[in-house]
Formats: C-alpha cells, structure tokens, sequence
C-alpha cells in the first residue's frame, strides 16, 4: 500500500514536494537481533542483513528519489548507523570487525552512486567525517563501534556490579584498552574513570576519533591546494546546504548534477576525465573543476559556486 502524507505534513509542505517510498518487497530488513558469540551465528545473521540492505538500496534507487540530495539524506540519517547502532552497543567490535567492514562497503558503494564517481581511501575518510569537520555525515560502522561498545560498558557498570558483581570484569578491562588507544591517538588528556561523568561518552569518543581522521588528514595532504580545500570545507555553515530539507518551492532543492558536482569538489574528486580547453575563456581548464567555478568569462552563465 502507498505511503500517504500526514495531513500536519501536507499542510506545512506542498504535496508535489513530498516523495515517499513504498516498499514492496516481502522480506524486511534485519535490523537487531538476539547476540551470541557463535561465529556461524553471527555469518548467518549478517548474510541476512546484507541481502535486506542490498535490497532495500535497490528500491531506494529504483523509485521516485531520483534527486541525489535527497538520496544522501536518507542515506546518512535512515539507511546508515542509525540501523546498527544498538548492534554497536552490544556487540565486541574485534568478534564482529567483517560484517562492520561489510555494512560500511554497502555504504561506500552508494555514496559513490550518489557522487558518481570512484572515492579514494581519503574520500571516503573525509564523507565519514560530521558536516561541521569537512565531512558528509557517512558514519563509519568500523571507526564508531568502539566508542559506541565503550559508552555501553561504561553507562551499565553500576547495574551490572548490581546483578552480577564481579572482582575483575573483563568487559571494563576490554573498555579500558580501547580507551587509552582512542585518546593516545586523538591527543586527549583523559582519565577512563572520569568518562562515567560525561553527559555523552560515546559521543565524546566518537569525536576523538574524528579529530585524529581529520588530523591525519591535514598532515598527509599533498599538496596546498589540498590542504586550503580542507580548511574550507571545515569552516562554519560551509556544509550548510547537506542539512537543509530539499523543498523546491522554498528554493531549497539543488539539481542531481550540480549537487553531484558540489560533493565531488568537498571530497577533492575529479570532476572531468582530463583537463582541457575552457569554452568560454579558450584557457586551460583542469580536470578538478577549478577554473570551470573560477572562471570570470562564465560569470553569466554560471549558476552556483
């Protein structure tokens, strides 16, 4: 049966606006189940899980949502963590690394759709990233199990000491460990007794590890063209346009290939296959898009930057 709009939802927003997907398919996607500690267990589990999620993508981009700025917004807030993330509170990330790797190749591979183009290792670390550091808003499975495992431990020591107290809980010890590797690297100065005190820890941890990716980044950039595009990207409400609901009537909605183009140029992808001649200016025109938005004969013709 279609989805319909709720009447609160058409009234604030034109009808033609909306677009809704209906799924078809019989077979729901595996979104949480019973843990154990059984390898063929979990294989089968995940097996199930990859196929709803492959299915789920094919409807997602077979339907009406043909705009990739609303394709990138279902991605990052209904198709990603948001589906595993109490599967990252429960489960040791070290027992179940394959299928995390897994879920974020699923992730990769259409976020590559909705940019059409191949993404680099450094791309692909670079859309992990939050909007407000340069990113896209992809959480990674791999980098946000550990904070997301470490945050459960911590939040539950009091209750599991309750139920079942134990001398030495392995759990805290394993916490512990990942822990003292997340915030040696990140530079953190923190104590892991103190991390029971904060308001958010998985999200505490999280961003560590986002501040060590986006480090590591900018030390590793090539050239300083590379790093000016980083620094860019960082700065306030430069990401804005990746929050915004995509209403065309308020103006809101970009077209498929200019939005497109806009996250190849955040993430430093090519725009063309080679650089070559600027129609308008007759000057050399390079394969990542620089002269083609810089391009001061275009100014008339050009509708965006």
């Amino acid at each position: 049966m279609p989805l319909k709009p709720s009447p609160l939802l058409s009234s604030r927003y034109p009808i033609n606006d909306i677009h809704l997907v209906s799924r078809k398919s019989p077979n729901p996607a595996l979104l949480v189940s019973v843990f154990s500690e059984s390898q063929e267990f979990y294989d089968t589990k995940t097996k199930a899980s990859d196929i709803g999620l492959v299915d789920f993508g094919w409807i997602f981009f077979t339907n009406a949502l043909i705009n990739s700025q609303i394709q990138l917004l279902l991605l990052r807030s209904c198709i990603g963590l948001p589906k595993i993330s109490y599967f990252m509170r429960t489960q040791n990330r070290s027992t179940v690394l394959s299928g995390y790797e897994r879920f974020d190749g699923l992730l990769r591979n259409t976020l590559e759709i909705i940019v059409g183009g191949v993404l680099s290792d450094r791309a692909w670390l670079q859309a992990s990233l939050p909007i407000k550091e340069g990113g896209l808003g992809i959480s990674s499975a791999v980098t946000c199990a550990i904070p997301a495992f470490i945050a459960s431990i911590v939040q539950t020591t009091k209750f599991r000491n309750t139920i079942y107290p134990m001398e030495h809980d392995p759990l805290t010890t394993c916490s512990q460990e990942s822990f003292l590797a997340i915030v040696t690297e990140s530079g953190e100065p923190f104590d892991y007794d103190v991390l029971s005190e904060v308001p958010k820890p998985q999200h505490f941890l999280t961003q560590c590890i986002h501040t060590s990716s986006k480090n590591s980044l900018m030390s590793t950039s090539l050239n300083d063209r590379e790093k000016a595009r980083l620094h860019s990207v960082s700065i306030n409400y430069s990401g804005a346009f990746l929050n915004v609901v995509p209403i065309k009537s308020l103006g809101l909605a970009i077209e498929s290939k200019v939005f497109s183009a806009a996250l190849r140029l955040s993430l430093g992808l090519i725009q063309y296959q080679k650089s070559s001649i600027c129609p308008v200016c007759f000057c050399h025109s390079d394969e990542m898009g620089d002269h083609a938005i810089a391009c001061a004969s275009a100014e008339r013709t050009r509708c965006w930057r």
